[in-house]
């Protein structure tokens, strides 16, 4: 694959997607930031100057993580001719910010939209996406959540970066697992309504796979 063909396969089709990413992070982050670090006194340290200096390093996290979701969907979507769209969803953005003051954080703030590459599948191919593509593209997101969540954890011994007495790669970590765990709550717009729709064993399978992850680290 060349680089132009590469590049056209991650291709963020439009400016506001990009957009909605980034303030699914900066959302994200706030809220991560405030349940991890400031949950003894959160409405005393979003004033401090500490919540700024915790919140760049979660910003960043955080945006890796949903770009290397994307991402992933994207370049998988292709395959199947089909085009994946980010989307921030309002009320999930609201509910992650007012639950990161009670020390948690519902991290349920977008998904993606798939739609045919119509100039490929016109008199060839069924126009519309099916079930199983809409699926299979979300459970791909998933799996990338887990996946950046090992890789994180496994850099834990190499990069060392201590936040308030935890390694910020173990957060980064945990921060993956949980953006998993609520993606797979079965609502329009998240990867679990699309994935149950399709095969409620493999929704069942991801479910234990991330929620063992937690147990076991």
């Amino acid at each position: 694959m060349t680089k132009k063909e590469w590049m056209q396969e991650i291709k963020f089709h439009k400016p506001d997607e990009i957009k909605e990413l980034i303030y699914s992070a900066i959302i994200l982050g706030i809220a991560f930031n405030i349940a991890i670090f400031g949950r003894e006194n959160p409405f005393e340290f979003v004033l401090q100057w500490q919540f700024l200096f915790y919140f760049v390093p979660t910003f960043v996290v955080v945006l890796i993580s949903l770009a290397g979701k994307e991402i992933s969907q994207k370049v998988f979507a292709r395959q199947t001719e089909c085009f994946v769209r980010y989307e921030m969803w309002t009320p999930g953005a609201v509910v992650a910010l007012l639950s990161s003051f009670l020390g948690f954080v519902v991290a349920a703030v977008g998904g993606v939209k798939a739609s045919a590459d119509y100039r490929k599948r016109y008199g060839r191919w069924v126009v519309n996406v099916t079930a199983q593509q809409l699926g299979l593209i979300s459970m791909i997101g998933v799996g990338a959540y887990l996946f950046i969540g090992i890789f994180f954890l496994l850099l834990e011994p190499l990069i060392p970066i201590v936040l308030m007495g935890r390694n910020l790669m173990t957060v980064a970590f945990e921060i993956n697992i949980l953006l998993a765990i609520f993606s797979l709550i079965p609502l329009k717009p998240l990867d679990g309504e699309k994935l149950i729709v399709w095969n409620t064993y493999l929704w069942f399978v991801m479910v234990l796979m991330s929620v063992s992850l937690v147990l076991l680290f």
